[in-house]
């Protein structure tokens, strides 16, 4: 595959985490859309690891659930409980916790429907301890968006004239810093009207 050759090509370092995601992402939408499940939870799982290794929890749950959310309550109940459990941990560790929440939701009126009410009172636990960390925790771990848009030949080119929204706890002049670390012939400019030739916009 392309997209494989294109991953080796990607260093395997914190600041180049995010471009090695996308193209896991692709690979893995690919082989769902082909219904070849096992291989991309295998990568689901390669990526998660790899977010885990940066401290990237949030982004860890997220590659999990690219597949969980695939996978139906009747025929692999048992694996999309593990998995949502697992992604419900990292979500939670992350600082993410309406997406923890959201999932053990969905796992509590599973549980409903099935007449296991031990269940859904353990996911009630679960979810009384994840809202008395938020709380706790609120203070201490703020999350910032910033949005960011590539133009010009500073940018790769699989990324040229895209905009994102970074979700971050890094304050503006870390998030910038790192950015200038994985594109140093990027230009950053705050100002939209007038973007230089080749400039990362904030």
């Amino acid at each position: 595959m392309e997209l494989n050759s294109e991953l080796r090509k990607v260093p395997n370092t914190r600041d180049y985490a995010e471009d090695r995601a996308d193209i896991f992402v692709n690979l893995i939408k690919i082989l769902l859309s082909v219904q070849r499940t096992d291989e991309a939870l295998r990568l689901a799982k390669l990526l998660c690891e790899q977010h885990i290794q940066h401290g990237f929890y949030a982004e860890a749950a997220s590659a999990l659930l690219l597949v969980a959310t695939d996978l139906t309550w009747d025929g692999l109940a048992q694996e999309k409980e593990q998995l949502y459990m697992r992604i419900v941990n990292l979500f939670a560790k992350g600082h993410v916790p309406d997406r923890a929440m959201s999932l053990l939701h969905e796992l509590q009126l599973q549980y409903e429907h099935v007449a296991d009410y031990a269940g859904a009172a353990q996911i009630a636990e679960r979810q009384v301890a994840i809202l008395r960390e938020a709380t706790e925790g609120a203070s201490t771990f703020a999350t910032f968006y910033y949005s960011v848009t590539f133009s010009g030949g500073g940018a790769p080119p699989e990324l040229r004239d895209t905009k994102y929204i970074y979700r971050t706890h890094e304050r503006l002049e870390a998030f910038v810093t790192s950015l200038k670390r994985r594109y140093p012939a990027a230009l950053v400019n705050s100002d939209e009207r007038t973007p230089p030739a080749d400039a990362l916009r904030m």
